[in-house]
């Protein structure tokens, strides 16, 4: 299956639930994103992958400069948003140093490009910006999206589809080696699930690849 056939409309509105233990994942999950990219009324903020728009509203109300972007078309023909735009993360069309912050709620495990990732994410970053990210402790690939692909494909088999990546933060350095960027800090909690969260720092780039 195609990847943007898996994002599609039935995807997007499962992960955008409202009700019992959803609202509470998305609430803590919300809290914990704030508290680390602590946004500020006068940054340019970009969210990677952000589905119906939930995070990207409330960062919206500390930055009014934010934007969000998601390769799942159905979606965002729903929500018909200016400021959230159909974009793949590998190749983002913003220019150099456009955004004083970029972040991501648990994609990053979803993008089979991710290197290529990071390099995008330096380019458009200004100088000593920040990216702020999370992602699921997984002990085997897919362990935190098999319910999704049951609820969603009747079987756990599409998991490692959704989850292309079981990372942690000695896969995140290995994956950014030769990067200019510095990790800032690395930080885990439980709840609503076992989780981690990164912010690095965009550093001048010393070698041809971080270029």
């Amino acid at each position: 299956m195609e990847r943007e056939k898996i994002y599609n409309l039935k995807y997007g509105m499962h992960l955008n639930r409202r009700w019992g233990h959803p609202l509470l994942r998305m609430r803590l999950v919300t809290r914990s994103i704030l508290r680390a990219l602590d946004p500020r009324a006068e940054e340019m903020i970009l969210e990677i992958g952000c589905n119906s728009g939930h995070i990207l509203s409330e960062v919206g109300k500390r930055c009014p400069r934010c934007t969000g972007i998601d390769i799942n078309k159905d979606m965002i023909q729903r929500l018909h948003h200016q400021r959230i735009l159909y974009m793949n993360a590998t190749t983002l069309a913003f220019k150099h140093q456009t955004f004083h912050k970029v972040y991501a709620v648990h994609t990053l495990e979803h993008i089979p490009g991710i290197r290529q990732v990071f390099r995008e994410v330096h380019r458009i970053l200004k100088p000593q910006g920040l990216f702020v990210f999370s992602f699921p402790l997984e002990l085997f690939r897919g362990q935190s999206a098999v319910k999704d692909s049951m609820v969603l494909y009747g079987h756990p088999f599409y998991a490692r589809k959704i989850h292309v990546h079981r990372l942690s933060p000695g896969k995140i350095r290995r994956i950014i080696s030769g990067l200019p960027f510095e990790v800032k800090d690395t930080s885990w909690d439980l709840a609503p699930f076992p989780q981690y969260l990164m912010r690095l720092k965009k550093i001048q780039a010393t070698t041809r690849e971080g270029t």
